[in-house]
């Protein structure tokens, strides 16, 4: 599994955690990194891909964790069998650019799997629409251990950045926040 592990609040590369979890009972998982990664993700195993040392990963099936993730030339060497694409913004320049730049590195047909339904038709391809990997039940068991002792708690599981927000969160948090 690849991505870009260099923050540890995002997340595509906290799904991939989550998914080697669960496929690692059946078979070997290993998780790697197009850039130096976290000190975070180094502590879950993740190794940063090292093209010229030949530390990259090898055969098998490669799941990419968004268009976003940069590929290099090791993909080339890599004989890889099988490339799956998890889609999870909307950036389909990115997204025909990498399905082609994979064809010609890999000679496979990659796989597309979208996090929506809409995403999958707004790119008007073929794939696999699946819900999110990511284990919230600390989020849901912490919540129910609290409830009535502090007022409730608004968030999301991803970076905090303004593209991931509506343009009208910041007028709802400052409601919430008005209101305790």
């Amino acid at each position: 599994m690849l991505g870009c592990f260099d923050d540890p609040f995002t997340g595509a590369e906290r799904e991939l955690l989550d998914l080697r979890r669960m496929i690692a009972q059946r078979r070997p998982v290993q998780l790697w990194s197009v850039v130096p990664p976290h000190r975070f993700y180094s502590e879950h195993g993740v190794q940063g891909i090292q093209a010229f040392a030949h530390c990259f990963p090898r055969s098998g099936t490669l799941l990419i964790a968004g268009v976003h993730v940069a590929l290099g030339p090791w993909l080339k060497y890599a004989g890889i069998e099988r490339v799956i694409v998890l889609y999870n913004l909307v950036r389909h320049g990115q997204l025909f650019a990498m399905l082609q730049l994979l064809r010609d590195m890999t000679d496979c047909e990659p796989e597309l799997v979208f996090v929506s339904r809409a995403l999958q038709l707004s790119a008007g391809l073929p794939g696999r629409v699946l819900n999110s990997f990511i284990d919230i039940e600390p989020f849901t068991h912490a919540a129910r251990l609290v409830v009535g002792s502090r007022p409730f708690t608004v968030g999301r599981i991803s970076r905090d950045i303004p593209e991931k927000h509506h343009s009208q969160d910041p007028s709802l948090y400052r409601m919430l926040a008005a209101q305790g």
